[in-house]
């Protein structure tokens, strides 16, 4: 569109402490088209299901015209109780776990059931070997 003279993307994403919403990047100058990068940090997601993307377009005065949203999943780790998705299973992996199970968050609820209760602290023991 050439109305759209620069654009911003920010995520947001789920942690203990709440949601967390950061600017990622910026293209100040969209005539080229627009391209956006994104590093993850795995230990800033280790709550998180996905990270919500909003993209923000701006026209030559700041304003924004339109903004678009994706989401990105986070692949769990292949290593079974690997909480923390370092690829590592180790002791780390329990503090984690017990730390979103006590937040309450979202990813701490194993089986699905929309509550994190003990039944999710069993079945996150009894996956482990």
């Amino acid at each position: 569109m050439p109305c759209i003279k620069n654009a911003l993307l920010v995520s947001i994403y789920q942690t203990k402490a709440g949601p967390v919403v950061n600017v990622e990047d910026a293209d100040l100058d969209t005539s080229d088209g627009v391209q956006f990068d994104i590093h993850v940090i795995a230990e800033n997601v280790v709550d998180a299901v996905d990270i919500t993307l909003i993209g923000i377009y701006f026209d030559e005065n700041f304003m924004p015209q339109f903004a678009e949203l994706g989401t990105l999943e986070i692949q769990d780790s292949p290593i079974t109780g690997d909480w923390n998705r370092d690829e590592v299973l180790n002791t780390q992996d329990v503090i984690d776990f017990l730390a979103s199970y006590d937040a309450q968050t979202k990813r701490a609820d194993i089986n699905n059931d929309t509550q994190v209760t003990p039944e999710d602290a069993v079945d996150f023991i009894n996956s482990n070997p």
